[in-house]
């Protein structure tokens, strides 16, 4: 694995400028693989976007199993602000339970156990709402968070932004501001983006899965610095 790479004056991807996924692996992206959870055979780069692909199987024994797709930056970015242009997952616009889509920055420092993690996180449950969190530690005394009304998530494409400053991060959809949070909302950096879609079995959490196949679609991602 190369070694992260430091923050750029200005960062921008157009998937449909990715040729083939060998190049956009090289260029600046891990492709996650992670048993069942996550396979490079569910990340694609088609029709000029970027395709993460979950799907889930309901075995005999009522267990499921779930494989979907991760990418996240070589880059890692400190302050500023972050922007995707996505589709969130969708069986020809329609929302499936037993998934979450999800583009967020993440890092844990392994010493002192603090965080940087801020999220968009979509639940296949709950298909007109979206969730905006942001975390220092993984303990529920210490996040923020959120759930803000959004319509037509499935059956087009919305813009995602935050910005992340020392003292507030402020969530923007479609150039909208949703949702600021002053508290809890992480220190460590640089911190690499992420973008994924995984499956869920759950009454609480993204609900109970759904056999088949769902599929998420990424425009494009941006980060612009503070200042």
């Amino acid at each position: 694995m190369p070694a992260p790479v430091p923050t750029p004056t200005s960062y921008f991807v157009d998937f449909s400028k990715e040729a083939n996924l060998a190049q956009f692996r090289v260029s600046d992206w891990y492709i996650a693989e992670l048993g069942t959870t996550f396979s490079p055979a569910n990340v694609a780069l088609e029709n000029g976007e970027l395709v993460l692909t979950l799907t889930q199987t309901l075995n005999p024994d009522g267990s499921v199993t779930n494989t979907g797709g991760e990418v996240s930056t070589v880059t890692e970015f400190s302050y500023g602000t972050f922007q995707w242009v996505a589709r969130m997952a969708s069986t020809n616009g329609a929302p499936a339970s037993g998934n979450i889509s999800a583009m967020f920055l993440y890092k844990v420092d392994s010493v002192s156990g603090f965080a940087t993690e801020i999220d968009f996180e979509q639940r296949g449950d709950h298909p007109t709402s979206i969730d905006l969190t942001t975390w220092t530690r993984h303990e529920l005394t210490a996040r923020e968070t959120n759930s803000v009304p959004l319509a037509g998530q499935f059956d087009g494409y919305h813009t995602y932004a935050f910005t992340w400053q020392p003292s507030a991060v402020t969530f923007t959809i479609d150039g909208v501001v949703v949702q600021q949070f002053f508290r809890d909302i992480g220190s460590i950096q640089p911190v690499p983006a992420f973008i994924n879609l995984w499956g869920t079995n759950s009454p609480n959490w993204g609900g109970f899965a759904t056999a088949g196949t769902v599929r998420m679609y990424v425009k494009s991602f941006r980060y612009t610095p503070a200042g």
